[in-house]
């Protein structure tokens, strides 16, 4: 019999949570000290914000995707308004955990930054996830 905070836990939720623990250590981990060149048209990108985009993105998808498929009966609740139903506190604790990554870079002294735009980037991937994923066709 399982307890506490397994007992709802689905296997289709590992990826998700894998994915999490991933974006936590990249955004997290010490800085690496070499220097990377990288080509000027790259930079004027910003991968570093696109990353955060991408990644946050993705990881609601994954968790969205968990949530959909672990009842094979899931129907979004469009009669709800948004801040009631589940898929916006998914939503809105990626977010926080966002702007915990974004406290954690500032509170350790590993070589880091805060941004402000790598929350932002985080918050619009998570977004628009949130959007694209639950919308009404």
């Amino acid at each position: 019999m399982q307890k506490g905070i397994f007992k709802k836990l689905n296997k289709r939720q590992i990826p998700a949570i894998l994915w999490g623990f991933l974006i936590f250590y990249l955004t997290i981990k010490p800085k690496n000290t070499s220097n990377h060149e990288f080509p000027l048209w790259l930079i004027s990108l910003n991968p570093d914000k696109i990353a955060h985009f991408v990644f946050w993105g993705i990881w609601y998808w994954i968790y969205d995707f968990s949530l959909r498929f672990r009842n094979p009966q899931y129907q979004i609740q469009f009669d709800l308004p948004f801040y009631k139903r589940s898929e916006f506190y998914t939503a809105a604790m990626m977010i926080l955990c966002g702007a915990l990554v974004e406290f954690l870079q500032w509170y350790t002294d590993w070589g880091r930054s805060v941004e402000a735009m790598d929350f932002i980037a985080d918050t619009l991937g998570v977004l628009l996830a949130f959007w694209l994923l639950n919308r009404k066709n």
